[in-house]
């Protein structure tokens, strides 16, 4: 994951838990997935001293990666796909991605979801598809003030994307976003000049 990508995905996982300060629905309620999609644990570490700072850290296995994609395409319920994708995103996006999309194909057509499938997409650079991905998000949510500041950051990546970039800042801010949001996002927009 490239530098920019991940300081994106850390943005926008803090303004998935901002969402709860606007009262706004989420698809995700779990605070995990369920334990039988959850990654298997290495029986050899299990119970280990653990560095807190490198908890998440270690890329998965090929095995727990294998293991995931299996619980993806067996799993048929919109609301557990959009719990594992929305737990995997930061660490895994590439898993986020097919689970998002899965939940997607199964009518889990909501702005959560095609917002969250933008944040993997940024997690693996890839700009156009995540911004196709917001674009959905606030076609359904127009109010959706994570959507605008994802779409907003996205978008500054784009050799001509600025200008959309800070109107995409400024209807985040007519949203009346909670006070530490508004300060990032009229920073955002001072740094732009």
């Amino acid at each position: 994951m490239t530098t920019i990508a991940a300081v994106m995905v850390a943005f926008m996982a803090g303004l998935f838990i901002g969402q709860e300060l606007l009262h706004r629905p989420r698809i995700v309620v779990a605070p995990a997935p369920p334990a039988s999609m959850a990654a298997p644990t290495d029986p050899n570490t299990a119970g280990a001293d653990t560095d807190p700072a490198s908890i998440g850290s270690q890329p998965p296995s090929a095995k727990e990666t294998a293991a995931l994609k299996d619980a993806i395409n067996k799993e048929n319920d919109p609301q557990r796909l959009a719990e594992l994708a929305e737990f995997h995103v930061d660490q895994q996006p590439d898993i986020a991605v097919l689970a998002f999309q899965k939940a997607i194909r199964l009518g889990a057509r909501t702005a959560p979801v095609y917002r969250g499938l933008a944040v993997a997409y940024l997690g693996l650079g890839e700009m156009d598809r995540a911004q196709k991905n917001l674009r959905i998000a606030l076609r359904l949510d127009p109010k959706d003030i994570a959507a605008h500041v994802a779409l907003a950051l996205a978008l500054q990546k784009s050799p001509s994307g600025e200008k959309e970039a800070r109107a995409e800042f400024k209807k985040a801010l007519q949203l009346n976003p909670p006070a530490s949001l508004k300060a990032n996002i009229e920073s955002a927009l001072k740094r732009m000049g």
